[in-house]
């Protein structure tokens, strides 16, 4: 497991008294907390003598769309019903592509707007208002898609809402617009050795996660906040609720407004409300949710209605900026014969519902094979175990050891995901088979990407890619949906979000559907004759059947019509887009948001973070977005809180995904624990930690040798080429 393997190196690395000390830690430990209804959460006690967490929380999404693009305003509501004065840290999810431009705080009858500022400098404002006793809140984006928040001094009794816009644009695909809105996240695997804190001030600087930083993850700290294990509860039993469980609920609204006649408006999460109005359609939750799981909202035109090409401009500070979809047509062709590597994870977070959703789209994968494809199977979680040693005929006797290889799946251990990554990408070994030319090089990923080493992936793809092309497929309620569209990029393919478990057999079909359909290739962005653009992506990306071009630009000059030209197969293709003037001011931000991510995307190609950072932080500042390298930061005028008054840290919980079953049960879900402004928490999470490691490999072994037993059970006849790996 994650956790244990870094400990255990620091084990290795520090003296034996440290060691009996943490143990110690832990048994006094386990002692205060286990009588504590759930995991990862602080009580306290009201005045009433109430016990109930420090912090409370509810979010409430306000999603406006116009055309493609998207505006949300998020507020969190915190309040502290106890009798002490609070600092709150918390980890939230947002779109991968969020470009965060404001804040705003209320405490009480007052309004505090946030300032964009340098993230050294934000942090000193914030942390200077903290020690004077004034309110302050502070975001940080600790990845594209994951950001923390801060809250200093809140005081007893008192409750505080923090607001949040940013901006985005949907998503068209085989005839559909959706968005997708994370609210809890699955908890990622830190890789690397663990690096242990040097001094007490360290750690009460530190993150507040359940990892500690390693050498791969140097922010693991920040990036792993603790969990409620959902699994404890029961809906048939809401009395059996915990208090953490019913404040962490979300409200939902959005108003769509998209020019065309909808044909229909649904969610494949949760149960929606829809109504046409003179401006558009109006869609609200059919009571609340849960912070568990990700919303997924989709709109689909009359078919008379179904766009092919949309281009929107605006012009802000003498500049133009514009956004462009052109959708390719659909051509049939006889399909190229194939080799694909499926690769599936079969890590401690997949178990439970994601890992049989995994096994059905995988066996729907097999299916679509055709007899004159080849095709091999990689597994991971601590280790990589491919099927094959090279990949063999989609023959019967091929085809059936694979499917009692995918009956056989079950989830736990850790998410090395880089040697399976490696051995896919690998070159084969050409002394044992050479694949003909033509032969279509594919690999399919199937993962809920909860890794925190992303950057070293994606430049292990970068590196190895050649002429593969890697399509990810996300699983799960919360899957890391930005490494996975990440990597599909670098990998020049595509990625697929299975939120259902009855949308597998669909959206697997759509996926192979485009494996075997050609692409438009050589595609030209023809701009009006002597105008300037600067366009997002730079490389114009292969299409496949059913997935528009989006393109962010910016232009000296007006755009009034562009044209796209390219190939399909053999034959000559091109598209042309009239523009259309946005009323929404969001097109300058999401030009923005791309060019940073371009620039950030850099770093796997070889790229210093010196050369970048001036860059992105000049593009953040202008544009008042989060970067890396810009903050957020609101801080009242008055000092509130006494100066002799002592302040309490803690570290919000999120809820553990719908669906996951990592719980008490799991030695990954008992490290869930929150931290404060002393080091008593982390040091006794470290013990308890070690105390578990001793089971844990003796568990491990075992896990081995089932492994190996199953491999070979389903191996009952040998094949005639290509022998499975290991055997």
């Amino acid at each position: 497991m994650n956790a244990p393997a870094t400990l255990l190196t620091s084990f290795r690395r520090k003296p034996l008294v440290l060691l009996l000390s943490l143990c110690m830690a832990s048994a006094a430990h386990a002692t205060e907390t286990r009588e504590e209804p759930g995991i990862g959460m602080m009580l306290v006690q009201t005045p009433a003598g109430v016990s109930q967490p420090m912090t409370l929380l509810d979010t409430a999404y306000d999603v406006s769309v116009t055309g493609m693009q998207l505006s949300a305003e998020v507020t969190q509501h915190f309040s502290n019903p106890s009798s002490q004065w609070a600092n709150a840290r918390y980890v939230f999810p947002l779109p991968e592509k969020a470009a965060v431009r404001r804040l705003l705080v209320t405490i009480g009858e007052r309004q505090i707007e946030g300032l964009i500022r340098e993230k050294d400098e934000a942090r000193q404002t914030f942390e200077q208002a903290k020690a004077e006793g004034r309110q302050a809140a502070l975001v940080e984006q600790q990845r594209a898609n994951l950001f923390s928040i801060e809250i200093a001094n809140v005081a007893p009794g008192a409750a505080i809402s923090v607001e949040l816009e940013y901006v985005d644009q949907v998503s068209y695909r085989d005839g559909q617009f959706s968005l997708r809105i994370p609210t809890t996240l699955t908890p990622r695997y830190i890789p690397g050795f663990a690096q242990m804190p040097d001094s007490f001030e360290q750690v009460a600087t530190s993150g507040h996660g359940w990892a500690l930083p390693t050498d791969v993850v140097a922010d693991a700290d920040k990036i792993t906040p603790p969990q409620i294990a959902t699994a404890l509860s029961s809906d048939n039993e809401p009395d059996g609720e915990s208090e953490q469980i019913r404040t962490h609920q979300l409200a939902f609204r959005a108003h769509l407004d998209t020019g065309l006649a909808l044909d229909s408006v649904s969610s494949s999460t949760d149960a929606i409300h829809w109504q046409a109005s003179a401006s558009g359609v109006d869609v609200s939750l059919e009571g609340q949710s849960r912070l568990d799981h990700d919303l997924a909202l989709s709109w689909t035109p009359k078919p008379s209605a179904q766009p092919q090409a949309a281009l929107f401009t605006q012009q802000q500070g003498g500049q133009h900026y514009g956004l462009l979809m052109v959708m390719p047509p659909v051509i049939r062709q006889q399909p190229l014969p194939r080799e694909v590597t499926f690769v599936i994870d079969t890590s401690g977070s997949m178990a439970g519902e994601s890992i049989r959703q995994a096994r059905d789209a995988l066996q729907l994968a097999l299916d679509r094979l055709s007899p004159q494809d080849r095709f091999n199977v990689i597994e991971f979680n601590s280790s990589t175990f491919p099927l094959f040693s090279n990949p063999r005929p989609a023959d019967e006797y091929g085809l059936t050891m694979a499917r009692r290889f995918v009956n056989g799946l079950d989830a736990d251990g850790g998410t090395e995901m880089y040697g399976a990554l490696q051995q896919a990408l690998r070159e084969r070994d050409e002394r044992q088979w050479a694949p003909e030319e033509g032969y279509l090089q594919q690999i399919v990923f199937i993962t809920d990407g909860a890794v925190g080493d992303e950057a070293r992936l994606f430049e292990l793809i970068n590196q190895q890619l050649g002429d593969k092309r890697l399509f990810t497929v996300g699983i799960g309620s919360a899957p890391n949906s930005y490494f996975m569209r990440k990597a599909a990029q670098f990998g020049r393919g595509t990625f697929t979000y299975i939120a259902n478990p009855n949308d597998v057999a669909p959206q697997m079909n759509a996926l192979f559907n485009k494996l075997e359909s050609p692409v438009a290739r050589e595609l030209v962005v023809n701009w009006p004759q002597g105008a300037q653009v600067e366009q997002y992506p730079q490389r114009v990306p292969d299409l496949y059947a059913g997935e528009p071009l989006m393109m962010a630009f910016r232009s000296e000059q007006p755009v009034t019509s562009v044209e796209v030209s390219g190939k399909l197969g053999i034959q000559p293709w091109q598209q042309s887009a009239q523009a259309a003037s946005s009323a929404d001011n969001s097109l300058g931000s999401l030009w923005a948001r791309e060019k940073i991510e371009s620039l950030l995307d850099t770093l796997s190609e070889g790229r210093s973070e010196e050369e970048i950072r001036p860059q992105v932080l000049a593009l953040g500042l202008a544009h008042h977005l989060l970067t890396p390298y810009t903050s957020l930061v609101a801080v009242d005028k008055e000092p509130v809180k006494p100066m002799d008054a002592s302040s309490q840290d803690q570290a919000i919980a999120n809820l553990m995904p719908l669906g996951n079953t990592m719980t008490l049960g799991n030695p990954l879900s008992s490290l869930a624990f929150p931290s404060t402004a002393t080091p008593a928490e982390l040091l006794s999470m470290l013990a308890t930690a070690m105390l578990i490691l001793a089971a844990l490999v003796a568990w491990l072994q075992r896990r081995q040798q089932r492994l190996d037993c199953r491999k070979q059970m389903a191996i009952a006849v040998r094949p005639d080429t290509t022998e499975p790996a290991g055997c």
